[in-house]
């Protein structure tokens, strides 16, 4: 087992997503949410390095006044 992905719960991965839980849920409702993991009906897992990924893949060059 020393191979799974560390899982974040949903609270711990709008925290480190500076959002709410409720923003985390939007998100995922409407498809645009981190990867998660169905561990049962109501909770989820976010695995680690799918949410560092998912960060990623969002940010954006920062553009300079001119």
């Amino acid at each position: 087992m020393d191979d799974l992905p560390e899982l974040l719960t949903t609270r711990e991965t709008a925290n480190a997503l500076r959002i709410s839980v409720r923003s985390l849920e939007r998100l995922n409702e409407d498809g645009r949410g981190p990867p998660r993991v169905t561990l049962t009906p109501r909770r989820f897992g976010y695995p680690k390095r799918g949410v560092a990924t998912w960060l990623d893949a969002r940010t954006t060059p920062a553009k300079h006044a001119v």
